[in-house]
């Protein structure tokens, strides 16, 4: 998983969009199953982090958490619409 959203993910356009409106910092990638996505998300609900330079994935710099859980309380883990066809896409040519 982690593997896909590395190489997959800076060319998505939520990611894209959301480096550009930041500029400069780390964009999280949150697991769709948390309770919270507009305010603090919980350590086990970060998928990774994608460093942002000028508004722009930094190449190369995905970093998976490694607080994250695949099975929590709240169920299993859940990918972004966009983010869940690149790993089926990737899982089906195996």
């Amino acid at each position: 998983m982690h593997g896909v959203i590395a190489r997959r993910g800076p060319q998505l356009q939520g990611l894209i969009a959301e480096a550009s409106r930041q500029g400069n910092g780390l964009v999280v990638v949150v697991d769709q199953r948390t309770r919270n996505q507009e305010g603090r998300i919980p350590p086990d609900d970060i998928i990774g982090v994608f460093e942002v330079k000028n508004g722009q994935v930094a190449p190369g710099s995905y970093t998976p958490s490694p607080n994250h859980v695949i099975l929590s309380p709240d169920g299993f883990f859940q990918l972004d619409a966009e983010l869940q066809m690149c790993l089926l896409e990737e899982l089906s040519a195996l």
